[in-house]
């Protein structure tokens, strides 16, 4: 039989461990909502910065589309100021001669600098863009400046041929200097698993073939929806797709730097009008005729003003 003491103290201890697990379990909970408080805290500051940054991006891609609208304004007023002051100059009494031989090649050498890209013009620098906190470096690439994929595919075999070598070549040479180079070997590899892709022939259930218009049933090879097409294939990944900024700020390119879908690989220009090469140049010819220019009828020896009036 117990003694009173005795009983007390057990039921001291009792209390002791109760109150232990109640300090345990309420740590646990403060722990848990900490935690949880946390993580949906940084979830939210990563949202937000998401948000800031496509604001940013698309402000910046929106400040290169207005210079890019501006350079092709300003080459149009350009060519017309040029144009306009070459016709002043020819009907203001200066000499026929000097007007038709000398005005008239410079000002059609100014208008056509004017008119022409070059990588000297503003939107062919990188450009620097401040959004806040947000540092954004943006430039504009030349589509036509790329391989096009889609040579490789060309029904004469010796141009075939050389697209293909050319393809490989630019493999070999993309990395040239980085610890991820291509050798002859793994270029020639990545160029086959290319063609592979654009016959069709590593098309299965979980790729199939698009189904469109412009891919016909009997033909064998489909043109892709996007260079993004690329990155399905094995030997392909993220890295080697995209371009990349190594040690140092040294620019990597990738395969989106080179290569491209999108351009024209046609060699013969399309006709003009539907008309045969025969009617074209004789319609041209009419028309230089009909509507000469008073520069030409001034190098001519005719009266300008009556030639523009006529």
């Amino acid at each position: 039989m117990k003694t009173p003491a005795g009983a007390s103290a057990g039921r001291r201890g009792v209390v002791l461990i109760l109150t232990l697990f109640v300090i345990l379990i309420t740590y646990a909970l403060v722990a848990q909502l900490t935690l949880g408080t946390s993580v949906v805290a940084q979830t939210t500051r990563n949202a937000a910065l998401r948000l800031r940054m496509r604001a940013a991006c698309t402000s910046a891609a929106q400040q290169v589309l207005d210079a890019l609208a501006d350079d092709a304004q300003a080459a149009g007023a350009g060519a017309s100021a040029a144009a306009a002051e070459a016709t002043a100059e020819g009907l203001g009494g200066l000499d026929p001669g000097a007007a038709g031989t000398g005005g008239g090649e410079e000002a059609g050498a100014g208008a056509e600098a004017e008119d022409a890209d070059s990588f000297e013009d503003s939107w062919a620098r990188p450009m620097r863009i401040m959004m806040g906190e947000i540092e954004i470096q943006t430039f504009v690439q030349d589509e036509n400046s790329k391989f096009n994929l889609l040579s490789m595919l060309d029904e004469d075999e010796d141009r075939r041929r050389q697209a293909r070598d050319r393809c490989a070549a630019i493999l070999d040479r993309l990395r040239t200097g980085f610890d991820d180079d291509l050798d002859d070997l793994e270029a020639a590899q990545i160029r086959d698993d290319i063609v592979a892709w654009l016959e069709g022939r590593d098309r299965d259930q979980e790729y199939p073939r698009p189904p469109r218009f412009s891919n016909p049933e009997d033909q064998d090879w489909s043109f892709p929806y996007a260079l993004e097409e690329l990155l399905v294939l094995e030997r392909i990944d993220e890295e080697l797709f995209y371009d990349q900024v190594r040690p140092d700020d040294k620019y990597a390119p990738g395969l989106e730097s080179v290569f491209t879908v999108w351009t024209s690989i046609d060699l013969e220009p399309p006709e003009t009008g539907g008309l045969a090469p025969e009617e074209e140049a004789a319609t041209g010819a009419g028309g230089e005729a009909a509507g000469q220019d008073p520069l030409a009828a001034a190098a001519a020896g005719g009266d300008p003003l009556a030639e523009a009036g006529a």
